[in-house]
């Protein structure tokens, strides 16, 4: 099957694509509700040792996706930068699934967040495909 644009059901309907598009995200997806909320933020990482020293504030590093379900014997990892901000993305190369987006590049922060994963589904992976980027030689 094949995906159908926002602009084609505009279409259909006679109404705006970028319309549709707002309806489905800001009241269909029920993204902005705060349960949806909590969800997304379930796995987020608090960084203690960046406590605001005057509120006592946690600040966290999220990490909206971690799906053990994701993982294969063939992922890929990579970095992006999403909204100005870089993140870690871990996939698996045969389903093209998403496992891991962290909001970090760091090794040692997203080693934390993959001891998270059960180990025999960590051993279960055969290879990991990566960029040149020295940072990640760590995983692989």
């Amino acid at each position: 099957m094949m995906p159908i644009s926002f602009s084609v059901i505009g279409r259909v309907v006679g109404n705006d694509g970028k319309k549709i598009y707002r309806w489905y995200k800001e009241v269909l997806s029920g993204f902005t509700k705060p349960e949806e909320q909590a969800i997304l933020h379930e796995n987020d990482i608090p960084q203690i040792q960046k406590t605001n020293s005057t509120t006592g504030e946690v600040p966290s590093l999220p990490v909206p996706i971690l799906k053990e379900e994701n993982f294969g014997e063939h992922m890929t990892i990579d970095d992006k930068n999403i909204g100005g901000e870089g993140y870690t993305i871990i996939a698996n190369k045969i389903t093209g699934k998403i496992a891991v987006l962290a909001q970090t590049t760091k090794a040692d922060i997203l080693a934390s967040i993959l001891q998270k994963i059960p180990v025999s589904i960590r051993y279960s992976v055969k290879i990991i495909s990566k960029d040149l980027a020295e940072g990640y030689d760590w995983i692989a």
